[in-house]
């Protein structure tokens, strides 16, 4: 019998949900090379995105198993570019990847739409995406800012510097299980805004500078402590306990997680905020 393989759902699922997919002892090789994101979709469908391929399926769980990854530009409407940054699945099951200068497609099972300066998004390059669980909008962090897509009303807002976005280029994005957005900027620390302000009232939380008078460290000498330990934030998520883990520069190779990779962990818990820095013993 096939193994059972756990993947936690992205996109739209709720926190913390976790989905039982029954694929073959071996899958077949993944045609892209350079993979940037990848995905388990509602109904088991394995995605993967990258740089100079394209966008690729492989179609597991319930459905006949495909002997091979099936090339997404099969359908009308795919993107002309090859390099794609990110994936994501919102509520309804559509599929949205970001590219980096033709912005965002999405994909409704049928057909491709491309939404990008013209129509919806403040810039071309996407960075990242991200679905709340409370409300199923989108938000997609571009060269230019923030967009946030509403399926409610099939509407579109713009953040950005004039919003009170710390920087117009977020290099992370990601809702908590309360549906507040939370941004991770490449050298401004990172920012949150909770849901029931629209977005447009922000917190910014910042490190120091420099942790020395003579202003020479730009990060403490120690991997742990109190406070948040530099502003080179790049990789965020959101947990279902209200947390808030952060990635630096430093550990974005995963060659280098979890013996040495150092994680920033934001509590929210009523009546209590701080950062802890710390470092996982290898």
């Amino acid at each position: 019998m096939p193994p059972h393989v756990h993947f936690p759902l992205l996109g739209g699922w709720s926190a913390g949900e976790v989905k039982s997919v029954q694929i073959p002892e071996q899958l077949p090789e993944c045609p892209v090379r350079f993979i940037r994101g990848t995905l388990v979709a509602q109904d088991g469908a394995i995605w993967a995105v990258g740089e100079r391929e394209s966008v690729y399926r492989l179609q597991v769980g319930d459905r006949a198993y495909e002997k091979s990854w099936l090339n997404m530009d099969y359908y009308s409407g795919f993107p002309k570019g090859k390099n794609f940054t990110c994936i994501a699945e919102d509520r309804q099951g559509r599929i949205w990847v970001g590219t980096d200068d033709s912005g965002v497609a999405v994909f409704n099972g049928r057909e491709w739409k491309t939404y990008d300066r013209g129509n919806a998004l403040n810039g071309e390059h996407v960075y990242a995406l991200a679905v709340s669980p409370v409300s199923g909008e989108v938000a997609v962090a571009t060269s230019g800012g923030v967009s946030v897509y509403d399926p409610g009303n099939d509407s579109w807002k713009a953040l950005d510097r004039s919003t009170g976005l710390v920087e117009d280029q977020a290099a992370s994005a990601g809702f908590d299980a309360r549906g507040n957005l939370w941004l991770a900027y490449a050298c401004g620390g990172i920012s949150y805004s909770p849901r029931k302000s629209g977005y447009m009232q922000w917190k910014n939380v910042q490190a120091p500078w420099y942790w020395d008078s003579k202003q020479f460290a730009r990060q403490p000498y120690q991997p742990y402590g109190d406070g948040l330990p530099s502003n080179i934030c790049n990789v965020l998520a959101c947990t279902e306990k209200d947390q808030v883990r952060e990635m630096p520069k430093c550990c974005r190779k995963t060659s280098c997680l979890p013996s040495s990779g150092r994680e920033r962990i934001f509590s929210s818990a009523t009546g209590r905020r701080e950062w802890t820095c710390w470092m996982p013993k290898g």
